[in-house]
């Protein structure tokens, strides 16, 4: 059968982008057990319109990241054009 794809959660929210950069670093750090389970965390391309260690921002510097101008969209949902930026290259590189 076809392996599980697994989407890393979305960090477009500002208010909760520190939390879902979190998780999203503990589905990393999970990678292994997931192989095991025949799923495979998919490797989105970055987001933000900053070139440096998200990890060394608090916060509030993460909540002032912007988006890169082709993902923006209403401050609550990323653009379409996401799919074809960031979904579709993910996906061809983890089949």
């Amino acid at each position: 059968g076809s392996p599980i794809m697994v989407h890393p959660v979305a960090t477009v929210l500002p208010e909760t982008r520190f939390l879902t950069l979190a998780y999203n670093g503990l589905l990393t750090q999970s990678a292994a057990g997931l192989a095991r389970a025949r799923a495979v965390l998919l490797e989105i391309g970055p987001m933000f319109n900053y070139d440096k260690d998200l990890q060394q921002l608090d916060s509030r510097e993460l909540a002032k990241l912007p988006l890169l101008p082709g993902l923006e969209l209403d401050g609550t949902h990323a653009s379409s054009a996401y799919v074809h930026s960031h979904l579709e290259p993910a996906l061809a590189e983890a089949w």
